[in-house]
């Protein structure tokens, strides 16, 4: 069971063979746009995935749910030291155990905000 929705995706277009999309966030000099990036509005089904956690995998779904056993409380969300100290280095963990022989490095992260 699910329910059905439009998403915006990229829009497959061949000059994304050979140009990597971007989306600058500030205005660039003439005659570069600020972005190359065309989307298409697409009609998707969500499903919820409690509970079929492990029917996702990286090599067969391009994702893979994995859980994080944090020390960060839900009020830590906010605080940026708290996310750069904590929650970031948890992440690294996580990451690096499914990429082996890996680096990462977060260059910046984006806390969304809801009302």
């Amino acid at each position: 069971m699910g329910i059905s929705t439009e998403i915006y995706h990229l829009q497959e277009l061949p000059r994304y063979v050979t140009e990597k999309p971007y989306t600058m966030r500030y205005e660039p000099e003439a005659p570069l746009p600020s972005t190359n990036v065309v989307r298409e509005k697409k009609l998707v089904k969500i499903s919820n995935m409690r509970n079929h956690e492990e029917s996702y995998q990286l090599h067969k779904n391009g994702f893979k749910i994995s859980k994080l056993a944090t020390n960060m409380t839900y009020q830590d969300y906010d605080s940026h030291k708290m996310i750069t100290d904590v929650y970031l280095n948890e992440l690294e963990g996580v990451l690096c155990n499914l990429f082996p022989r890996s680096e990462v490095d977060f260059v910046t992260y984006l806390v969304g905000l809801t009302r």
